[in-house]
């Protein structure tokens, strides 16, 4: 899906909503804010993330990757409490010379219009229905992983969103109140491992151990698009593909490499097998490559 949205004069009202420890944190539940007017400069690139989203770092990777500088807006964790250029309630959202694009992969396109000079396109030529494939692959199915391990399976729901909202919990509140905050939303995601696990006959019911077969199965298919050591991404490009930022940002999510934020690690060493050496080399590669930096980044006003 893909929504291009016309902002007047490169503003349009919105919000900048912060997590304050409400909502799933144990305290009151988040109320809407009202609007603000955005003050952006019509050259900015401003991204509207939630961090540490696997969505949110794909296109936060693809900007750093081409040296494209740009500036972060943070959403408010509940959709409902949002908005945003478009009007919309999807992160990540990109705002830019009076347009809000909004999905991942539509962001990515849209920046291959708009690339510094020299620098090579998401979506190159040379390999594009390929990349589409992996892309589409990356986004549909092995998703359903990183919702699985953080949302679904207790041990990883337990190492990661839940033990992330450990320093916003106040002192009074328990943890089976937060927990039952946040079983709307994994309910959700549930749903959403349903749909993505239906690929090989599974659900969000399967054990941990059975999932993890899977997975390692879909990282050794991943592995086999880099065809030999040299090759440092999973096509033959100079710079990583959408592609390689797809299946890396869901790597990051489940693995807890974050830069300045921190979820925490819900699949420990899913990348140690030694019969996957060739795409943890891959991984580290593009760690150096796509350094991931979420703070300090707010956009200054328009008189800036």
């Amino acid at each position: 899906h893909v929504q291009h949205v016309g902002v007047a004069g490169g503003s349009a009202p919105g919000q900048r909503a912060r997590r304050r420890g409400e909502g799933a944190m144990g305290g009151k539940a988040a109320r809407r804010r009202e609007p603000r007017e955005f003050h952006r400069h019509p050259d900015h690139l401003v991204l509207h993330v939630i961090p540490a989203s696997q969505y949110s770092n794909k296109v936060l990777l693809g900007l750093t990757s081409r040296g494209m500088p740009h500036f972060l807006e943070f959403a408010a964790p509940e959709p409902d409490a949002r908005q945003l250029p478009t009007g919309g309630k999807a992160v990540p959202e990109l705002e830019f010379k009076g347009e809000g694009v909004t999905d991942s992969t539509a962001i990515l396109h849209f920046l291959d219009q708009h690339l510094p000079e020299g620098a090579e396109p998401f979506f190159p030529a040379s390999h594009k229905d390929a990349i589409e494939e992996v892309n589409k692959l990356a986004e549909e199915y092995f998703d359903g992983f990183c919702d699985y391990f953080n949302f679904v399976d207790e041990t990883g729901y337990r190492s990661s969103v839940r033990n992330s909202l450990a320093r916003y919990k106040p002192w009074w509140a328990f943890w089976v109140d937060v927990d039952r905050r946040l079983q709307p939303v994994r309910d959700k995601k549930a749903r959403n491992v349903d749909k993505a696990f239906d690929r090989f006959g599974g659900d969000h019911r399967w054990p941990r151990d059975k999932v993890l077969i899977k997975l390692n199965e879909q990282l050794k298919e991943f592995q086999l698009l880099l065809k030999s050591e040299d090759q440092e991404f999973l096509f033959e490009t100079r710079q990583p593909s959408a592609a390689d930022l797809a299946v890396f940002a869901k790597l990051c999510r489940m693995l807890d490499w974050n830069g300045d934020v921190s979820i925490g690690v819900s699949v420990p060493g899913v990348l140690d097998d030694p019969e996957l050496q060739r795409l943890n080399k891959w991984f580290e590669h593009m760690k150096t490559v796509c350094p991931i930096q979420w703070k300090g980044k707010r956009p200054p006003p328009l008189s800036a």
